[in-house]
């Protein structure tokens, strides 16, 4: 019997198109020119294409920067089959950086100069203000069980239940911290003290954290170590502790995205204020660095939370870093810190100006750039020269890249190369035509538009439009129906309450039971009572579904009758593969 081969859709023929349709749009107004040698290496092939460079265009009006800067990033983040490197390779890059980087940080000794100490002192003294004494009741009260991965706990595990089903990770420290407030929290210990029959050590030790890559650029990935779990416990309410005292001086880490975003479109235009971003900003603060910028009670509490090892393959190694990527303080505290130090160098030069910290994403005054340099140079930190921008009219912070106060920023697709099924290839185009004309108009990439609508007719009958509160992924988002009969369009239809009925593509995702739901109470009760600011604690709590399941026949002690239907608590199954349906819904006050 002939078995049917399913037709997919290679991601990278597409792209590879996509970049010369743009080029083609562009040309039509910056000349013939534009991006030439650029389209012949990707076509030769795309290692060829990685090593040509693009023209500095600072002096150039904003519609040729963004355009050349939409091409230059346009690939920045997707990973070819064929790309410059392989998968290991960007693994071995990755690993390579970490480990000169804790070499760096270990032998490059803290050049202890006497504008770095004046600075290191003026920086300690704000930083103690801004924390205050250390209360542990305050950190009891906020600690909380992190939803990320964790030792023996890997994202597509890392639910509550799934974490204290298991056996429970932790160094020696955090455990005997961890035993001694569980006599304080009742239902706390009735969570930890549980029988699960399939586990004979309910807790693990752990001396050292495992080095984890996830993707970032098509050249590195992204290093995190996921913390134990009593570690992810611990470190979270530290985490929520400092975020809190920021948000008193003014920083909200919940808002300081947005806040970023506007105030760089301003300081692209008068070039008053400087934006900076640092290469390994995490990894390179030190034990001796953070005990002399943070008062000693609170040095000691963010000690417990880290781990003096870290792990890769079967080899472990000694971790120079304070604090990493996966430690449930780490982006709060770098926050402060960086904090404390532009506020001491502004404090102690005299500059006048706004400074804000969002992790390692810097913004201060322009004239205070050359004290930024050498005092980072001095307690070994080095400034990411791609991305600091004193003199260029040109600014980047949280997302958001702005020329003479014109928003650039480029579309960048993530992820690796793939082969589509037609529904997945229809939702990869819906999601890359959206992302393009929100930084474009139709009217500046047409033959770019029209080339991704031909490609959806290629999968599909008709082409879905959706209002423009739907997710990229659903269909062709219009601020009004269009109904231009040269285009096969799905025409949304009045229903009997005078709104439109659309249809739209939406991921359905697969849920699982709870295995134990003691721990999800504990947690609910526990922010009723101490959360004072939901802001703090960010979004990514677990939603509990109850849904109608079919088991053995049972008896209710309440009314004696027999029922084979009980109502089981399910939550979303994390990281696994999402099954993509048609749907229809109601919209209304659209035309």
């Amino acid at each position: 019997m002939k078995l049917c081969r399913v037709k997919t859709y290679d991601t990278d023929l597409f792209y590879k198109d996509l970049w010369c349709t743009l080029a083609r749009d562009f040309r039509s107004t910056l000349g013939n020119d534009f991006c030439v040698e650029q389209e012949f290496a990707l076509r030769k092939d795309v290692r060829s294409f990685r090593d040509v460079n693009y023209p500095v265009c600072y002096l150039q009006d904003t519609h040729r920067f963004k355009a050349y800067y939409q091409m230059k990033s346009l690939f920045k983040r997707y990973t070819f089959r064929h790309d410059k490197f392989n998968a290991d390779d960007v693994a071995l890059r990755t690993s390579q950086k970490f480990h000169e980087t804790q070499i760096r940080i270990a032998t490059g000794t803290w050049n202890r100069t006497y504008r770095s100490s004046l600075v290191i002192t003026k920086a300690r003294s704000i930083i103690r203000s801004i924390l205050g004494e250390f209360d542990h009741q305050e950190h009891i009260a906020a600690c909380r069980f992190a939803r990320n991965a964790t030792v023996h706990n890997p994202a597509t595990e890392s639910n509550l239940d799934r974490k204290l089903c298991g056996p429970v990770s932790a160094t020696n420290d955090q455990l005997k911290w961890f035993k001694t407030i569980l006599g304080e929290d009742h239902l706390l210990t009735d969570c930890m003290s549980s029988p699960v029959p399939f586990v004979t050590d309910r807790y693990t030790i752990v001396d050292a954290l495992p080095l984890v890559q996830v993707p970032k650029k098509f050249d590195v990935n992204r290093t995190i170590m996921p913390n134990t779990t009593l570690g992810s416990y611990y470190t979270y309410g530290l985490g929520i502790m400092i975020g809190s005292r920021l948000k008193s001086i003014g920083i909200d880490i919940q808002r300081s995205q947005e806040k970023h975003r506007k105030i760089v479109r301003i300081f692209s235009k008068t070039l008053t204020h400087a934006t900076a971003d640092l290469s390994a900003a995490s990894d390179s603060f030190t034990s001796e660095l953070v005990n002399a910028l943070v008062p000693r009670k609170w040095f000691n509490a963010l000690r417990l939370g880290r781990c003096k090892y870290f792990s890769e393959g079967e080899k472990k190694y000694y971790l120079s870093s304070f604090c990493t990527m996966g430690i449930g303080f780490t982006f709060q505290l770098e926050t402060l810190l960086f904090y404390g130090i532009l506020k001491a160098i502004q404090e102690l030069s005299h500059v006048k100006g706004f400074i804000s910290v969002y992790g390692d994403d810097l913004i201060y005054p322009s004239s205070m750039h050359k004290y930024v340099v050498g005092i980072f140079s001095d307690i070994n930190f080095i400034l990411n020269r791609d991305k600091t921008f004193v003199k260029e009219p040109f600014r980047e912070s949280c997302g958001g890249d702005y020329y003479y106060g014109c928003d650039v920023r480029p579309f960048q697709p993530e992820g690796v190369r793939q082969e589509l099924s037609k529904k997945r290839y229809a939702v990869f185009l819906y999601k890359t035509l959206n992302g393009l004309l929100r930084r474009w108009s139709e009217y500046e990439i047409p033959q770019t538009r029209r080339f991704i609508l031909l490609e959806i007719l290629r999968v599909d009958s008709v082409i879905y439009q959706v209002p423009m509160d739907f997710p990229d992924h659903s269909g062709y988002k219009v601020e009004s129906i269009n109904r231009d009969p040269l285009i096969p369009w799905f025409i949304p239809q009045l229903d009997d309450n005078i709104s439109y009925v659309c249809r739209f593509y939406s991921f359905v995702t697969p849920t699982r039971p709870v295995l134990y739901q003691l721990p999800f109470y504990w947690e609910k009760l526990q922010s009723l009572a101490t959360c004072k600011d939901e802001s703090l604690y960010g979004s990514s709590r677990d939603i509990l579904r109850w849904m109608v399941v079919k088991t053995n026949r049972w008896r209710s002690r309440i009314s004696n009758m027999k029922y084979c239907y009980r109502l089981v608590a399910h939550y979303d199954r994390k990281r696994s593969a999402l099954k993509i349906v048609n749907q229809n819904a109601s919209v209304i006050n659209w035309r």
